[in-house]
């Protein structure tokens, strides 16, 4: 799955749509559009709960997540709850 949000500085554009759109052409990659630009941990539980929704993760699961703070990519391991 791909979470594609908006980007928080205004002067950047980002159109999550495009990106999700880009993203079908990718085999196996499920994009989903979250409307608003909130904090990592929001942004993971919010995939988490879309993907165990559709079926792609159930509770006992682990997920991986990479994001980026700041300049840096991060990539977390979560268990499903």
């Amino acid at each position: 799955m791909c979470l594609c949000i908006p980007h928080k500085d205004p002067t950047k554009t980002n159109d999550p749509e495009a990106v999700a759109r880009r993203c079908l052409s990718v085999r196996g990659v499920v994009p989903m559009v979250q409307p608003n630009a909130g904090d990592a941990k929001a942004h993971m539980a919010y995939a988490i709960d879309l993907a165990k929704k559709v079926g792609l993760c159930k509770v006992g699961d682990r997920v991986v997540g990479v994001h980026r703070v700041d300049d840096s990519a991060v990539m977390k391991i979560v268990d499903v709850e």
